[in-house]
């Protein structure tokens, strides 16, 4: 199961992605406090994908993705923002972002990005520690994983969002 670390210091947005997610066989390990998720990241505690709010305090998400750059490289980081500029997402794009998203978004977006990062993480990566050894061989990396299937409907976030409760986490449908 694919791990993923959803970073946001409000909780309704960890609630709504994280029940989202995990509702697509993902793990996913929400955390409010930026500082926790530096102490994660210090302890290489493996994510697939590090899924961040820039607009936090103490430790906004560029910094985090700065820290999780020098830290665990291969590591995908997809930004969120509701407050995000051009400016910015060229920033975050320069330090190694791999995409950022402006709130609001359907989570669908957010499942996509998610696929395409770990697809290109997984495409990097190769058990051969020649790389060019691929190339010319004419094959390509195949995905360690079976895509996931396509969302066919909207109604399972609507429905986790308007009935929030304690059986939600057995209630899977």
């Amino acid at each position: 199961m694919r791990k993923i670390l959803l970073v946001d210091d409000e909780t309704i947005i960890l609630y709504v992605l994280s029940s989202y997610l995990k509702s697509w066989n993902y793990e996913v390990i929400t955390e409010p406090d930026s500082r926790k998720v530096i102490e994660m990241l210090e302890s290489r505690k493996r994510f697939d994908v590090m899924v961040s709010d820039i607009r936090m305090h103490p430790v906004n998400g560029i910094e985090l993705l700065k820290i999780s750059k020098q830290l665990i490289p291969d590591m995908p980081v997809i930004l969120i923002t509701g407050f995000g500029s051009h400016d910015i997402f060229k920033q975050a794009e320069t330090l190694g972002a791999y995409k950022c998203l402006a709130k609001p978004f359907e989570p669908e977006t957010l499942l996509k990005t998610i696929e395409e990062a770990l697809t290109t993480k997984e495409s990097t990566q190769t058990d051969d520690p020649d790389p060019s050894s691929e190339e010319s061989s004419g094959t390509t990396p195949q995905a360690k994983q079976d895509p996931i299937p396509k969302l066919e409907s909207k109604s399972k976030i609507t429905t986790r969002v308007e009935n929030p409760g304690p059986s939600m986490k057995d209630n899977k449908e």
